[in-house]
């Protein structure tokens, strides 16, 4: 009879404690949980909508730097050819006036030769044979008749010269005149393919534009949803103390320690979600942080590189600590949303060197004296940054 007593106690004492474990699970705080939860998922999407869009901005401004080079040498290039355009009409004026001063030459000699040509033949043959039938001598003859050939010979030479020049000045200009629209040419066409190529760069500034709205409405939706983490989790760590509280003032003794045991658990979940906790751990390896500072320190200055695990080579933000801490011996996750789980929770005012510091899309090794050590960005590499901008931190890991 004892014994059915005892156990009809103690199947009460269990349907009790069930009625006041569901006590604890208040429609208040399930709707927390709740809210709580579909907040997190929409924070994790964000987080990795964000992500995206830096490494589409990394790519466009990787185009962009490249458009850039490619419009200075082309702006060198049409200076270029203005400096010939500039060098060629010079050369076609001289050529222009020599080829005038030509055929002024030209026609001079011409119509002093046919002066000459009218002259002998007004005077016909007499003048010819009045030299012949005059001359003393035979050398004197001689010398009359290699005048009127010289004369002959001299203004046929003269007028070849002339025309000859003519010619050339008549080429030079044609040639100077050709190279001349060819240059023309070629200017317009820079011109075409400078317009074009800043057509390209406006649409891209446009694009890259348009990211850091889409960027910045997502760390303001972001900031929204963490927000709500913090308040659902107050009022879950509020509901919690309240049932401890009334767990505490209506059972004592032993219920008082597993109420105590359920609320150190509350504190434990509001802690990671904070970032941090109460808890800041020492050290637990024996790996000084300043042997995995100085490692790292050895690679700034090198490139980065999106989806980089190497930086010897390039790295990104994540690739470049899971590189550092995988020379040491200790494996975290590869990208900068999981390594936010690795290793254990540090406050912000513990932080330590070679912790690692995580944002929004982002990781970094806290260097000491409020310096981050990180790959930072396409534009900057591997680099050591002043500021930590403790407002932005979601977490700190203790990985030694």
């Amino acid at each position: 009879m004892k014994k059915k007593l005892l156990t009809l106690v103690l199947v009460t004492a269990c349907m009790v404690s069930t009625i006041g474990g569901a006590v604890h699970a208040t429609p208040a705080s399930q709707n927390a949980r709740n809210k709580k939860s579909q907040a997190q998922q929409g924070l994790n999407s964000l987080e990795s909508q964000m992500e995206s869009i830096r490494s589409e901005q990394e790519k466009l401004q990787g185009k962009m730097d490249s458009y850039e080079e490619e419009l200075v040498e082309l702006l060198v290039s049409v200076d270029m050819v203005k400096e010939d355009i500039n060098t060629k009409k010079s050369e076609l004026a001289q050529a222009k006036k020599d080829y005038e001063k030509a055929k002024a030459n030209e026609k001079e000699q011409y119509e002093d030769m046919k002066l000459r040509i009218q002259y002998m033949y007004e005077q016909g043959d007499t003048a010819f044979m009045e030299a012949i039938l005059c001359s003393q001598n035979m050398a004197d003859l001689l010398n009359q008749v290699e005048y009127y050939d010289a004369v002959y010979s001299y203004d046929r030479k003269r007028l070849e010269s002339y025309q000859s020049a003519r010619e050339e000045s008549k080429k030079m200009k044609e040639k100077v005149s050709t190279e001349l629209a060819n240059l023309e040419n070629s200017k317009k066409e820079l011109a075409y393919e400078q317009d074009t190529l800043e057509e390209v760069m406006n649409k891209l500034k446009s694009q890259l534009s348009d990211y850091d709205t889409k960027l910045a409405n997502a760390k303001a939706m972001a900031a929204s949803y963490k927000k709500t983490i913090v308040a659902q989790n107050n009022i879950i760590r509020e509901e919690e103390r309240q049932a401890a509280q009334n767990n505490s003032n209506s059972g004592g003794g032993s219920s008082s320690g597993g109420g105590s045991s359920s609320g150190g658990g509350s504190s434990s979940g509001g802690g990671s979600s904070s970032g941090g906790g109460s808890a800041d751990p020492g050290y637990s390896s024996n790996v000084s942080p300043s042997s995995l500072i100085a490692y790292a320190s050895q690679f700034v200055g090198n490139r980065y590189v999106w989806g980089g695990t190497d930086p010897h080579t390039g790295a990104d933000c994540s690739g470049f600590t899971s590189y550092v801490y995988r020379h040491f011996g200790f494996s975290i996750p590869r990208t900068s949303y999981l390594q936010r789980t690795a290793g254990r929770a540090v406050s912000v005012d513990n932080m330590q060197p070679g912790d690692i510091i995580c944002y929004s899309g982002h990781v970094a090794l806290y260097y000491g004296g409020g310096k981050i050590l990180h790959a930072r960005g396409a534009a900057y590499g591997i680099c050591i940054t002043d500021g930590i901008r403790r407002n932005d931190i979601i977490t700190v890991r203790r990985i030694l």
